[in-house]
């Protein structure tokens, strides 16, 4: 069989396949449908964790677009505290001195507007807002680093927030 003769068959193909002569549409992603898909798929990690004694949760940074969905996944081994090791973790022990907290704030929780929320590591590359924070919902969420609640529960006052408090001692 020659290639146009391949290419006709294939096409006719194709128009069979719908009644109207038009492919069927693809399904799209909407942000109901992701959602449920990254929580179908952190279940479906679970016999990994156990497997392996990691943990396995989506990461921030994934995206979808019409029919194409990329997600972030983030695998980590707990340590002896129960806590596993991500990168923003450990960028929260290794950096938490730098924006004036304490390595051990690491988890603590507070409140903030009325919701709870719990320290779950620093963003490096976050100049604004470099504290995350995990909301009682579940909703990942950013602060920046001289919030009062935050450093009312850290124990410690970052030097923005001294500098500020400086500036109001002098003005008063």
């Amino acid at each position: 069989m020659t290639k146009a003769k391949t290419k006709q068959k294939a096409r006719k193909t194709v128009v069979k396949q719908s009644s109207n002569g038009k492919a069927p549409p693809t399904p799209e992603f909407n942000t109901d449908t992701v959602r449920k898909v990254v929580v179908r798929v952190e279940e479906l990690l679970k016999p990994l964790e156990a497997e392996f004694g990691v943990r396995a949760t989506s990461a921030p940074g994934g995206s979808y677009s019409g029919s194409c969905l990329t997600m972030k996944v983030d695998i980590s081994f707990v340590g002896s505290d129960g806590v596993a090791a991500t990168l923003l973790v450990q960028d929260f022990r290794r950096f938490a001195s730098l924006h004036g907290l304490t390595p051990d704030a690491l988890g603590r929780e507070f409140t903030f507007q009325g919701k709870r929320y719990q320290i779950t590591g620093l963003r490096v590359n976050a100049r604004r807002f470099p504290i995350e924070c995990l909301r009682s919902d579940g909703q990942r969420v950013a602060f920046p680093a001289d919030n009062p609640a935050i450093t009312q529960v850290a124990g410690s006052t970052p030097s923005s927030a001294r500098r500020r408090q400086r500036a109001r001692a002098l003005a008063g």
